[in-house]
């Protein structure tokens, strides 16, 4: 079985020692080889795919970047249009559940649970802010303005929250400037002094095995959960994640993610983070179909050492594997609990 990685070095890297490590693990084992292809551009893809040599591909980024490697310019669509041209199996959800979750409103929209939203095109705030800020007197704050198309939390942080009307403007105009490529920004209830949950589903087809994570701040006020804090070192974050105890939760939390990976199409992993209120309701505020193989992704497990964290790569590969119908050695099973291979497989 040969796999190859697409990485990347640039803005938020998924070329890492974790990443090398997940790789030395999987090439460990009998006819099973992995590689790393490193910023490599569509015409190196397009060859590769030319000549047929992969099992599966695994992208580890669905963005495109600018030339100095520094920031976001657009949704890479083109790679996924050349694996599915080229009939090439990979790793992850559709191009289609990708641009699905990449759209904050409409992933919110179809979640049903969704919070109050409006959003602004660039155009429309350039030609009619006046008739805009008079439709958001009514808005409920405080809000929040976010990128709607963009992943990672870039472009929110504590300058993101509208607690006076009279900073919308100044607020969605900052963001707007700090990204060339947006179209659009979407303006969202702020919910405060709630429970931050995050959940990752991996899987298909009914087989899921789910982690329920809870955010603890390491303060009492609660930080956002910004791009900064998430490429910070563990140690130095604002907030610690521990395993949810309540049943009652895990199971809600459960439920309504494998619902939504269901209903959005998506395919072998997801992440989806969620807020609680002090009355027990449940708020969508964001949905990756691509997440990091990080130790928080199934923390329940890394944590207690029941899977280690180089041995997620050889998982989600297992999981892929299962879907497009590959034939799995019955040992490489051997190296996960019992419980992660009956969930899965």
């Amino acid at each position: 079985m040969r796999l190859l990685i697409l990485a990347t070095t640039k803005f938020a890297p998924t070329y890492n020692s974790k990443l090398v490590s997940q790789v030395k693990y999987f090439n460990s084992f009998a006819n099973r080889k992995a590689d790393i292809l490193v910023d490599a551009s569509l015409l190196e893809i397009e060859n590769i795919l030319n000549k047929s040599t992969y099992d599966l591909i695994y992208p580890t980024t669905v963005f495109e970047y600018n030339n100095e490697g520094t920031s976001i310019t657009s949704f890479n669509s083109y790679l996924y249009k050349l694996l599915d041209y080229y009939k090439q199996e990979y790793i992850g959800s559709s191009l289609f559940s990708h641009l699905l979750l990449n759209d904050k409103a409409l992933t919110n929209f179809k979640s049903g649970v969704g919070l109050p939203n409006k959003v602004i095109t660039r155009h429309a705030w350039q030609n009619n802010k006046e008739m805009i800020l008079e439709q958001l007197e009514s808005f409920q704050l405080p809000a929040i303005i976010k990128p709607n198309t963009l992943a990672a939390s870039l472009g929110i942080d504590e300058s993101s929250i509208v607690r006076d009307r009279k900073d919308f403007a100044q607020i969605i105009d900052n963001c707007l400037k700090k990204f060339d490529c947006l179209s659009e920004v979407l303006v969202e209830y702020y919910l405060e002094n709630c429970i931050e949950y995050t959940v990752s589903v991996t899987g298909n087809s009914g087989r899921y095995l789910f982690n329920v994570s809870k955010l603890l701040p390491k303060t009492k006020v609660h930080p956002i959960h910004s791009f900064q804090s998430k490429n910070t070192l563990a140690e130095q974050r604002e907030f610690t994640y521990t395993i949810e105890e309540n049943n009652i939760i895990q199971y809600k939390l459960q439920r309504l993610s494998e619902k939504m990976f269901e209903k959005m199409n998506l395919r072998d992993i997801a992440r989806f983070d969620y807020l609680q209120t002090s009355n027990g309701d449940f708020y969508l505020i964001d949905a990756n179909s691509l997440p990091s193989l990080s130790n928080n992704y199934i923390f329940e497990y890394t944590r207690t050492g029941k899977i280690r964290l180089e041995q997620l790569l050889m998982l989600i590969s297992l999981v892929a594997e299962k879907r497009i119908g590959m034939n799995i050695p019955f040992e490489l099973f051997n190296e996960y609990p019992v419980e992660v291979v009956r969930a899965l497989f």
